[in-house]
C-alpha cells in the first residue's frame, strides 16, 4: 500500500497567490506576504501555528483565503476556509 503525504498551503481566492511564510510590517498594519509559489507546511499543525503568529500580529485570517492540502503529486485534494482553522 503506497502511502501519500499530505502537504498544506494557503491560497487568496481573489489574487490566487499563495501565503508565505511571516508578515510585513513596513506599513502601519501588519499584513501577510504573498507570492506565486507560497510557503508548504507539512502538517497542519505548523499551518495553524502560522494563522495564530498572524492574528497575534493583528492581522485579519480573511474567509477569501483557502486551505490547500496537496498530495505529494501536487494535485489538489480538498478545500476549506482559512477561518476554518481558527
Amino acid at each position: 500500500m503506497t502511502q501519500t503525504k499530505v502537504k498544506y498551503r494557503i491560497r487568496d481566492m481573489v489574487t490566487g497567490l499563495y501565503q508565505d511564510t511571516g508578515y510585513d510590517k513596513r506599513g502601519l498594519h501588519c499584513e501577510a506576504v504573498w507570492s506565486k509559489n507560497g510557503k508548504t507546511w507539512g502538517k497542519l499543525s505548523d499551518l495553524k501555528a502560522h494563522l495564530n503568529l498572524l492574528q497575534e500580529q493583528h492581522v485579519t485570517i480573511s474567509p477569501l483565503w483557502q486551505i490547500i492540502e496537496t498530495e505529494a503529486s501536487k494535485v489538489e485534494k480538498d478545500c476549506y476556509p482559512a477561518t476554518a482553522l481558527v
